[in-house]
């Protein structure tokens, strides 16, 4: 798994092909070059290789930044990626979410 990915999309689609996990965090949600940058991965990434995560205390998305982050900012990036790839909120949930769990090896 790449922790905060922060790179390009070229190299995350690099990554998954070679079966690692994008983690994307709130940076995702900032209207900073480093947020479009996000933008653009999650654009490009497959949900099935993308798992989402707080990096908590730190990373915290939109309307929070610069806050203390915590796991219940989580529905704020998965919810931008819904609204990035247009999909529904419960996909980007429950494909996230397996995808944490099988990495994890959670049951």
């Amino acid at each position: 798994m790449l922790h905060c990915y922060p790179g390009t999309p070229k190299m995350a689609l690099e990554y998954a092909d070679m079966g690692y996990l994008i983690s994307i965090t709130g940076v995702v949600t900032h209207r900073t070059a480093r947020g479009r940058g996000l933008v653009e991965v999650v654009k490009k990434m497959p949900l099935e290789k993308m798992v989402i995560e707080t990096d908590c205390p730190h990373l915290t998305p939109e309307p929070f930044r610069n806050e203390r982050n915590d796991s219940s900012n989580l529905k704020f990036v998965a919810e931008e990626i819904a609204k990035i790839k247009g999909i529904p909120l419960e996909e980007v949930a429950e494909v996230t979410t397996s995808n944490a769990k099988a990495f994890f090896r959670i049951k």
